[in-house]
């Protein structure tokens, strides 16, 4: 009896249903993220960037080695005050330097505006020549390698202690199938683990090993490609 009463008891529990965001929403957000490449910006950005030939007696074309771009934002503001760099839109600035002898902006403008292809940056200096290519020579940085980058060696972790990390990231590394183990307060690997070969890109499980054990393999390093100023064109190429 006690039971069959239970099923004439009301319950008013009521749990709120997660809503989705109505597609306006989101239409809204794409189009905030997303602007749109417009005739009149690229006429702005052709417009700016030819009065920085004026403003500037240098201007270079380098491309550089390395998958992370945080090491090329940190150069452009520490050079905020003598240059200005532009990355992308190669076609635009090739409309604005001029693609030809007969349509170039100054002379020998054309020949800086055919190296502008793929990834490269072009940048307006004020800096003294000498001093700005020793300044972008020497800025060099090494970065954990993301997903995709590509070894070009064998990284081999050998049997045995491995006394350049601490014991304690152990237990990261054990998830990741890493044959190691604590012995003597000192991490060791218990048999030989090959976690990379010359030629792969690097998988997210692969970065993830590589960095708890201290490789950064992302090295940023500039080259220089051409240089013009004072009507003159100079290829840098090593």
């Amino acid at each position: 009896e006690g039971f069959s009463s239970l099923k004439h008891l009301s319950y008013n529990f009521h749990f709120p249903l997660p809503t989705m965001p109505k597609a306006q929403t989101l239409q809204q957000v794409t189009q905030k993220s997303f602007k749109r490449i417009t005739k009149e910006s690229k006429t702005q950005h052709i417009t700016n960037l030819r009065e920085n030939i004026e403003e500037y007696q240098h201007i270079y074309v380098f491309d550089y080695s390395g998958k992370c771009s945080g090491p090329l934002k940190n150069l452009k503001h520490e050079c905020r005050d003598k240059a200005v760099f532009f990355m992308g839109r190669n076609r635009v600035a090739q409309a604005a330097l001029g693609k030809n002898k007969e349509d170039e902006l100054r002379k020998d403008l054309s020949l800086v505006s055919k190296q502008l292809s793929g990834q490269v940056v072009l940048v307006f200096s004020n800096y003294d020549h000498d001093e700005f290519v020793q300044k972008l020579k020497n800025f060099t940085q090494v970065n954990h390698a993301s997903p995709g980058f590509q070894v070009d060696e064998d990284y081999i972790l050998e049997e045995g202690p491995i006394d350049w990390v601490d014991s304690c990231i152990e237990q990261l590394l054990i998830p990741l199938e890493v044959p190691v183990l604590v012995k003597e307060e000192k991490l060791h690997a218990y048999k030989k683990y090959t976690i990379a070969k010359a030629g792969d890109k690097l998988t997210p499980k692969q970065t993830k090993v590589l960095r708890l054990l201290g490789y950064q393999l992302d090295v940023f390093k500039i080259r220089f490609i051409c240089h013009w100023t004072n009507d003159e064109f100079e290829r840098m190429l090593e």
